[in-house]
């Protein structure tokens, strides 16, 4: 896709999609790791502003009264909040994108305390690099990859993608269409630990992550690398949500 000329307020936003009103665990983002009293959400937003890349982060959030709690928290914690659609996550994204007009974006989600601070920059620099539309993340445990898109796939997305699936989940526009989206993949080489689960979606999952934070945190945003160490070497904590079905779009 031909990239449109345009005018560029900043250069890399992050968007973090968030709600409350996770059917399998409510109110999860709101949990804590750790021994600093911080929640998932507070992890996602830590580790997210360690990208070299990154020069905002800002969580998109339904503007339902349901999150208004939610909005609340963000503003306390002097987090960057912006409320947009509940069930078009894409149309949420696009007028959070519309509203600080950046070249890139990255698509992250508050499911995820181990989210790649490291492959968030590897992804927008090979955007950068190859001048393609859209990024994606091959191979690595659920819950550490990345996107990365342009403002003008975000914008032909939003203006095209008619199917429900693809409005709640922002990017299968992107790699439905390979023939108008240039798509570059960044492959996992530790083939290993592609099974492994790290997002939190139930009850199990957390009861993972807070056995990793309980071990590894201390006070700064750990390691994706000694995550897979630590892991590596206690495989039989992977047993803990092995047998959890993640959803497909």
């Amino acid at each position: 896709m031909d990239n449109m000329v345009k005018s560029y307020a900043i250069k890399c936003l992050c968007i973090v999609q968030a709600r409350l009103t996770s059917s399998r665990l409510p109110n999860k983002v709101l949990n804590i790791l750790g021994d600093d009293n911080k929640t998932i959400l507070e992890h996602v937003y830590d580790r997210l502003l360690l990208s070299k890349k990154i020069d905002k982060v800002v969580f998109a959030i339904p503007d339902t009264n349901k999150n208004d709690f939610l909005s609340y928290f963000l503003k306390e914690k002097e987090i960057p909040v912006f409320r947009g659609d509940e069930n078009n996550v894409l149309s949420r994204y696009y007028e959070c994108a519309k509203k600080y007009l950046p070249q890139i974006i990255v698509r992250a989600t508050c499911d995820n305390p181990l989210v790649d601070w490291k492959l968030i920059d590897k992804a927008v620099q090979l955007l950068i690099d190859e001048q393609c539309d859209y990024v994606n993340t091959q191979g690595f445990p659920l819950g550490t990859g990345t996107e990365v898109f342009t403002w003008e796939a975000l914008t032909l997305a939003y203006n095209n993608a008619t199917e429900q699936s693809w409005q709640e989940h922002v990017t299968p526009f992107f790699y439905k269409n390979p023939d108008i989206i240039n798509i570059a993949t960044i492959n996992n080489d530790a083939n290993q630990t592609a099974t492994y689960r790290l997002t939190i979606d139930t009850l199990e999952d957390y009861e993972l992550m807070r056995v990793i934070y309980d071990e590894l945190y201390d006070k700064s945003p750990i390691s994706n690398e000694a995550v897979m160490d630590f892991l590596n070497k206690n495989s039989q904590l992977l047993c803990k949500n092995s047998k959890i079905v993640q959803r497909n779009i």
